[in-house]
């Protein structure tokens, strides 16, 4: 029950922390770096330092440093490290193909690996072709891909940064390693 405690802590201080550290026209910032804790913020870190909207930059480099740093003070540095060397990798590993997965990332896994997680139940299906290198690579480029012609697209409507920001932050949970449906609840009601 502990942990389940310093869990909601910790997403609560995410909250807080995202509010206190953006100005009100940063707000989205903010949100999505936060809602990116979950995933990887690295796609809207990278769209506001392509539109050089830096105090967004550090508002949300401080959120996603202060909510670690906060993560690390509750469960120990050494908690934390582990959780980054041994328990993110294995979870990675567990649920890149599982059916429910809906990252850009997983489609390599499921094409060349097949569908299925040794250890959560849900459908399973062979691989369409059978090749462990071609998975990885596919599962490396995809996610880059998706990003780089969401940068072309965004530049080429030259889309706002509100709606850029609303794109990005799509794209975050899209290109995560795992994205489970209720992330796409959680961006429809943010």
């Amino acid at each position: 029950m502990r942990a389940v405690d310093d869990h909601n802590v910790v997403i609560a201080f995410r909250y807080v922390a995202g509010d206190a550290f953006s100005a009100a026209s940063l707000r989205w910032c903010s949100a999505g770096v936060r809602d990116c804790l979950e995933t990887h913020p690295w796609p809207v870190l990278l769209l506001l330092t392509l539109r050089q909207e830096w105090r967004a930059v550090v508002s949300s480099v401080l959120t996603v440093t202060t909510s670690y740093l906060v993560a690390s003070l509750m469960i120990g540095v050494e908690g934390t490290v582990m959780y980054f060397r041994e328990v993110l990798p294995v979870i990675l590993n567990v649920n890149r193909s599982h059916v429910r997965n809906g990252s850009v990332a997983s489609l390599g896994w499921r094409i060349f690996e097949g569908t299925g997680s040794p250890v959560i139940f849900g459908a399973t299906a062979p691989p369409l072709v059978e090749n462990a290198s071609l998975a990885l690579i596919t599962s490396t480029v995809l996610p880059l891909l998706v990003v780089v012609v969401s940068c072309i697209v965004i530049r080429h409507r030259r889309l706002d940064l509100d709606a850029s920001l609303g794109v990005f932050i799509c794209i975050s949970i899209l290109v995560s390693p795992i994205s489970w449906p209720h992330y796409q609840v959680l961006l429809a009601i943010q």
